[in-house]
């Protein structure tokens, strides 16, 4: 079983309060969310969770949540997030939606060389 992390930063953030379903559009709006995911995200939510581990079945949606938690940490608590995946494909997966996020926020990404091995 899988497990995904979350914040480390406790600070208040500059951006504005989300709701969890509001959090789990900015990353994965093609699909409904579940309600597992949704407890995860509400806990993450609050301003006194700094770490989370999440345990759900094959294909729940544990990449969505650890998003959620990162996209949570940088545009409201004004943080910084390391992730460790087990694959490359997912590590692409994961960097191509953090972009897609940035440029629909931001309207542009700065990129950085990664080196996967």
């Amino acid at each position: 079983s899988d497990g995904s992390g979350g914040s480390g930063s406790s600070g208040g953030g500059g951006g504005a309060e989300l709701t969890p379903a509001q959090l789990y559009a900015l990353v994965d709006s093609s699909r409904d969310l579940r309600p597992k995911q949704e407890e995860a995200l509400a806990r993450i939510l609050l301003p006194t969770t700094t770490t989370m581990l999440v345990q759900l079945p094959t294909a729940y949606g544990k990449t969505s949540i650890a998003l959620g938690c990162a996209v949570h940490e940088i545009v409201c608590r004004d943080g910084r997030v390391v992730m460790f995946v087990p694959t490359i494909a997912l590590m692409n997966d994961m960097m191509k939606t953090m972009e897609e996020i940035t440029i629909a926020r931001l309207g542009h990404v700065e990129k950085f060389p990664i080196n996967p091995y």
